[in-house]
């Protein structure tokens, strides 16, 4: 902008003859001076627009882009929370099973202690009756 200013300046005290230095020849170079003023402000601020109107585009789309960032990893989150309930509950059953395996072989256990027991005991009152019978009269 200063350019064409400084340059239009040139021009007019370079410029010849009369037109130059009379008043009217100022008014007109001014006015063209004026004209291309208003130019070049009108074409910055058709930039300044078009450039607001592309940062407006570009936040928008990267609104929408954030926003789909943000649904995309809230469904993976749930997904996975969804999935790790459902581990847990196959975890939790899986426990409980091996619990009642547990307690069963604890009882069958229990119960063949006693039955060794038993059958030692058993053992013995035959040794003894045995015994008794060898001994002589």
């Amino acid at each position: 902008m200063n350019q064409s200013l400084n340059s239009q300046f040139a021009y007019s005290s370079v410029g010849a003859g009369d037109k130059s230095n009379s008043l009217k020849g100022k008014l007109v170079q001014l006015e063209d001076m004026i004209t291309a003023i208003n130019d070049e402000v009108l074409y910055h601020k058709k930039e300044v627009q078009n450039m607001r109107a592309e940062k407006e585009s570009l936040e928008n789309v990267l609104a929408l882009k954030a926003q789909e960032v943000r649904k995309t990893l809230t469904n993976e989150a749930n997904r996975i929370e969804e999935e790790l309930k459902r581990n847990l509950a196959q975890q939790r059953a899986e426990n409980t099973k091996l619990s009642q395996q547990i307690s069963a072989i604890k009882t069958e256990k229990t119960q063949l202690q006693k039955n060794l027991l038993a059958l030692q005991k058993r053992i013995q009152e035959l040794e003894l009756q045995i015994g008794g019978e060898d001994q002589p009269k």
